[in-house]
């Protein structure tokens, strides 16, 4: 019987993006009906408006969303490679995104969604190389 291999290792979004890790919370996202897992595509037309994503954890928990494009602008071509599309700092464990603060928003239809826990509330400073040019 054959091993599954987990899809991020597939897509290399662990390796490429981020280090393997062990997830503590659960995300859950939903563009309309479909509900998007790793490793899951979808077509353009259903990522037309944004998705609905909930968190597990506790209410005192803070936590950070950030939606990037991995091989922007191409897989062939990632000269922009890990484009930041989204930011949303300081949701509440067991919300979600519009609970926290949207720091940055635009469009994307591949994306990699990457959420950070962590121990304090605090204000951000966003450095963005082709915002702060």
């Amino acid at each position: 019987m054959a091993a599954s291999v987990d899809p991020l290792v597939v897509g290399r979004v662990i390796g490429d993006v981020v280090d393997m890790f062990v997830p503590t919370v659960n995300m859950s996202a939903y563009f309309g009906p479909k509900h998007v897992t790793n490793g899951c595509d979808i077509k353009p037309s259903v990522a037309v408006n944004p998705p609905k994503v909930t968190l597990s954890g506790h209410s005192d928990e803070l936590y950070s969303l950030v939606m990037i494009d991995p091989d922007a602008p191409s897989p062939s071509e990632p000269t922009m490679r890990e484009w930041v599309h989204w930011i949303v700092v300081d949701i509440p464990g067991g919300t979600n995104p519009t609970r926290g603060i949207e720091t940055k928003s635009t469009r994307s239809l591949v994306f990699v969604w990457i959420l950070g826990k962590y121990k304090q509330k605090c204000n951000y400073i966003i450095f963005h190389p082709q915002l702060n040019a």
